[in-house]
């Protein structure tokens, strides 16, 4: 996830994943009624794909 003391690609996605899933309570755009259904089930598959990129992904070729 770091690479000379900088985020690769796979460190930023960690990164957004992480600042999605903790301010998804408090965002009022998220927490309006009907987006709330499709909002969970989209942060879950991509915390689930960030997992499979950190655990058998390429990391950057730089």
């Amino acid at each position: 996830m770091l690479k000379d003391g900088v985020p690769t690609t796979n460190g930023w996605l960690f990164i957004v994943f992480l600042v999605l899933a903790l301010t998804t309570t408090v965002n009022p755009i998220i927490n309006n009624k009907y987006f709330t259904i499709l909002w969970y089930p989209l942060v879950a598959l991509y915390g689930l794909w960030v997992l499979y990129r950190l655990l058998y992904g390429e990391e950057d070729a730089s």
